[in-house]
């Protein structure tokens, strides 16, 4: 479960950043789990930040959608196990339907196993159920302020080691086009130049960007490069 402030110093913190956002709207946040006993502690933990404000909730996969339609909402904070259904699946159909809106997975899952396959799929971050609540706050107030995603350090590793120490040969299988779209992409062309150089449309890159992501299980065009480079999937200059 995720644990309390570490610090007087995380304390005074978020007093400061109350103080700095008290004349702003509050984040409207909703909040699913499983474990009727963590949402009780999220949603008792998250409504006593300030600005944050808790809208809705659910413990039950059948309730998640229709909570999201029933309320105007900012972020989503998931447990990303459901024994109805597949959290990825989950990811999918929520980020298909309310793209421009946060995302944010909770899990007492392996970082390294679940982490970067969800971010390639659309989720804003992904936060161990073992971190301290600041950690989740700042996650929150980053995806809401746009700057997705919101890579913890536990992330960023588990990034690292896909890219350095992956050797699985199932992952390299990007059709051709994908892998003429990575290539442009190593050579640091524009989306809109590489559109034009394919001769395809702007959209239809973003698509090749999102099946390399979701194919490679890397998250941010930096990772999608240096793993290209990594596993010989271009070639050389």
């Amino acid at each position: 479960m995720l644990t309390r402030p570490r610090s007087r110093n995380a304390s005074a913190m978020r007093k400061t950043s109350k103080e700095k956002l008290s004349t702003r709207r509050p984040v409207r946040v909703v909040v699913a789990d499983v474990q009727a006993l963590m949402l009780e502690a999220l949603v008792g933990t998250l409504g006593r930040v300030g600005h944050l404000q808790v809208v809705a909730q659910a413990s039950v996969y059948g309730d998640i959608v229709p909570s999201l339609e029933r309320v105007r909402w900012d972020v989503l904070v998931l447990d990303l196990r459901w024994p109805e259904a597949s959290g990825f699946e989950i990811v999918k159909q929520i980020k298909e339907r309310w793209p421009a809106r946060g995302l944010i997975i909770i899990s007492a899952l392996d970082v390294d196993a679940y982490g970067p396959r969800l971010l390639a799929l659309g989720a804003d971050s992904f936060i161990a159920k073992t971190s301290a609540v600041d950690e989740l706050v700042a996650a929150i107030d980053s995806v809401h302020r746009g700057e997705r995603p919101y890579v913890t350090k536990a992330l960023a590793q588990a990034a690292v080691r896909r890219i350095y120490l992956d050797d699985d040969p199932a992952r390299r299988k990007l059709s051709p086009r994908e892998l003429e779209w990575l290539r442009h992409l190593v050579e640091g062309l524009p989306t809109k130049e590489a559109a034009a150089r394919m001769t395809v449309s702007v959209s239809t890159i973003r698509t090749f960007r999102r099946r390399c992501r979701i194919k490679l299980e890397v998250f941010t065009d930096l990772l999608l490069v240096a793993y290209a480079i990594e596993h010989g999937l271009v070639p050389p200059a």
